[in-house]
């Protein structure tokens, strides 16, 4: 039987969301990675921000301290709002090369007090450290102090500083509150917030001043709201339908209604409009009613007209089983006749309406997509659930946003959440269509109690992705690969299942989706050049990577030889000699959180035959870079081994019943590296930190399958010891401290 949701609204206090522009979508958050070198230059900074999962993922602060979980692709990026108590909305565009993610009330006050740098991807992801947005403040008159911005150096008129986690906060709530005071009057230009300052990021460029190359003609847009009355405050936006270079910049496009109209001055040709007539409810929300015009033409003084009533079609979506909506996100994506994109959305966690069309472009086309995310009702029995569905438009026209979500369309992800210390975590989980993946996902996901269960149901098929997180409050937190799942399909994932150690990234796409989001081998060699980066504390999930807290070392050696050291943030890059040589690289993982008491301690030490390989390469679904920066797929990946442990009757609080145990141990090699047979193994336990050593009963079961077994005494942690070696002579040793305990 089929239940129609009912609406679950977030705390009081947390607005809802607007208009979002974009180009790029969701991810995962992992800690900013920069390069230790060693006997070799590191690639640039900016080439680093982009080369994919494991490298470039992370979590970015924005202005009013919504957070962007940032996951890189060659293809673009997927990109999720995690909203701050005040601010969930972002608008994003991408235009000539770059991408801008601006929170909705924000967008009225570019140029009004705001530079584009402040909202730049490229440059947020160059500029962040330390979870701090760093700013500059030029001044027109005297110096005065902003909410939550702390000042660090002045000279002149001109002043730096940065916003923390905490005070972008503070900064979001007195700039939203000025949001929706200058909303009524359409006075932001005139706001008292940035009187007499300009805010940019630290270190941009200043802006270039744009000269029109083109005949400009005027073009208004009139606006009426749901009671017929000229509209005043909601923001317009109007793109070029021929090319949206030609006309699209976040300044340019965006505007605002002033007693029902908005003046722009374009060049002639095709273009589409798109506005959100907003009315604010209790506790913050806000009603949406998103207006398209899909085309229209500029040869001269033109007028066009929007009007809030249009928009008469409310989201909504049936799903099997009973279910809370939590947030529906709405794109419409708008192509050019040279295949040029622009993409607008909206996600919500209140009202939202959409206007349906029927006419098709005759320049371009159009094509919308909803996607839902819902939860078990929270007095709902049993194992709590959710549902991450999308739908796709048909192409050319706009359609009704009634949705029923029948059982054989999703896949069944049965989630299972390993955590040593009892607590509460989240979980995200974003995705969509390939041309909806240029709009931008929104979490606001209510915790759940950790070790624990969930089931999520998520819309199948060839042409959708999706890629899950979650993240304890005792520090755990791991991050899946992106993965395409089927209608029907069953899936469980085992989220950090000790014993935690490093881990090579996988890669779970194939065909288009593999090329789009090709990922990073673990460890290549390009020319001379070694790139080493596997995932310190993962768990033993294909496509999972670790993010939990953590501090690491590393030692490399060739052919006995030092030649290179240090701290370990992600990626190491190493020059190997021309001639064949064997490298050791030895990796230490400490960590540091005090509730991590299960696996706090791994050293693994891989050694690896190389040599210079100048007619290798790599396949598509995979890329490597030179040390100057540059993507190739001339590279060859290195033997670098992996290990991964399946502890039998393991519990999700990481213990395991007292008695025999039995561990199953897969051994093999990084998926695009040669799979050369595996020829010895061997392992010991381990009671007391590795101070005394004992032998297991070690069989093989498959092929690269090996089973520990050994009987420990009662209500101990089990250290392991495991060390392989293949026919080629490259191998790995491990040990894990306290990878998991017995019980009593």
């Amino acid at each position: 039987m089929l239940h129609q949701l009912s609406r679950r609204w977030p705390k009081p206090g947390a607005p809802a969301l607007a208009i979002a522009v974009a180009a790029v979508v969701s991810a995962a958050v992992i800690p900013a990675m920069t390069v230790t070198a060693a006997a070799s230059p590191a690639p640039a900074t900016a080439t680093l921000a982009k080369l994919g999962p494991g490298i470039s993922s992370r979590q970015l602060l924005m202005l009013n301290g919504d957070r962007l979980l940032v996951r890189s692709a060659r293809g673009g990026a997927l990109v999720t709002l995690v909203p701050a108590p005040f601010g969930n909305a972002v608008l994003a565009l991408r235009l000539a090369g770059a991408r801008y993610q601006i929170p909705v009330d924000a967008l009225p006050y570019i140029g009004h007090g705001l530079d584009p740098s402040l909202f730049n991807l490229a440059l947020l992801e160059r500029a962040e450290s330390a979870g701090r947005l760093p700013v500059r403040l030029s001044f027109t008159g005297a110096e005065h102090s902003l909410p939550g911005i702390t000042i660090t150096s002045r000279r002149g008129q001109t002043a730096t500083g940065y916003l923390s986690a905490s005070s972008a906060r503070t900064f979001g709530a007195a700039l939203f509150r000025q949001f929706a005071a200058d909303h009524a009057t359409a006075g932001y230009a005139t706001s008292s917030l940035f009187a007499g300052v300009r805010i940019a990021l630290a270190g941009a460029p200043a802006a270039a001043t744009e000269r029109p190359q083109f005949p400009m003609h005027t073009l208004t847009v009139t606006g009426t709201s749901e009671a017929g009355k000229p509209d005043t405050g909601d923001v317009v936006l109007v793109i070029n339908a021929d090319n949206p270079a030609t006309f699209g910049d976040p300044i340019e496009t965006g505007n605002f209604f002033f007693r029902g109209a908005a003046k722009y001055s374009v060049p002639a040709g095709h273009y589409w409009a798109i506005t959100d007539f907003v009315n604010f409810l209790k506790h913050g929300l806000v009603l949406q009613r998103v207006v398209v015009l899909p085309q229209f033409t500029v040869t001269k003084t033109t007028k066009i007209h929007l009007s809030a009533r249009s928009a008469t079609s409310e989201i909504s979506v049936k799903t099997p089983l009973a279910s809370t909506d939590l947030t529906d996100t709405w794109t419409v994506v708008r192509t050019s006749p040279h295949n040029i994109t622009a993409t607008v959305g909206t996600s919500s966690f209140g009202p939202v309406f959409i206007s349906p069309t029927t006419a098709k472009p005759s320049v371009g086309t159009i094509q919308s997509f909803t996607s839902g995310q819902l939860i078990s009702p929270p007095k709902a029995k049993g194992v709590p659930y959710a549902y991450n569905v999308d739908f796709a438009g048909p192409v050319g026209t706009i359609p009704t946003q009634h949705f029923v979500v029948t059982q054989a369309s999703l896949a069944t992800v049965h989630e299972r959440y390993f955590v040593s210390s009892p607590g509460l975590g989240e979980w995200f989980t974003q995705g969509g269509y390939l041309p909806q993946l240029n709009s931008i996902g929104i979490s606001f996901l209510p915790p759940l109690r950790m070790p624990g269960l969930q089931t999520q149901y998520m819309t199948g098929g060839r042409a959708i992705v999706w890629a899950s997180s979650f993240f304890a409050n005792t520090g755990a937190s791991q991050s899946d690969a992106i993965r395409q799942l089927l209608p029907g399909q069953q899936l469980t994932e085992n989220w950090n299942q000790y014993p935690l150690h490093p881990q090579p990234v996988a890669q779970l796409l194939t065909g288009s989706f593999a090329r789009i989001f090709s990922q990073l081998p673990s460890a290549f060699r390009t020319r001379d050049a070694l790139i080493l980066s596997p995932a310190p504390v993962s768990d033993n999930q294909t496509g999972h990577f670790g993010q939990a807290p953590f501090t690491s070392w590393f030692t490399a050696q060739q052919n006995g030889n030092r030649i290179g050291g240090g701290n370990f943030q992600g990626l190491v890059l190493l020059k190997a000699s021309a001639k064949p040589s064997v490298i050791r690289f030895a990796l230490h993982v400490l960590q540091f959180n005090p509730f991590s008491v299960l696996s706090p301690v791994t050293k693994t030490v891989w050694t690896m035959h190389t040599s210079r390989q100048p007619h290798a390469v790599i396949p598509s679904s995979w890329f490597c870079f030179t040390p100057n920066g540059n993507f190739t797929q001339h590279c060859a990946a290195l033997p670098m081994l992996t290990l991964s442990y399946q502890v039998a009757r393991l519990g999700l609080d990481g213990v395991a019943p007292a008695g025999q145990q039995d561990i199953t141990v897969s051994v093999g090699h990084i998926e695009e590296a040669a799979q050369t047979a595996i020829a010895h193994v061997t392992a010991q336990v381990s009671y007391d930190n590795g101070q005394f050593w004992h032998a297991v009963t070690l069989a093989k079961v498959g092929t690269g399958l090996y089973r520990m077994s050994f009987t420990p005494p009662a209500g101990v942690d089990v250290t392991l010891r495991f060390k392989a070696s293949d026919a080629a002579a490259n191998s790995i040793a491990e040990t894990i401290l306290s990878a998991y305990s017995v019980g009593p």
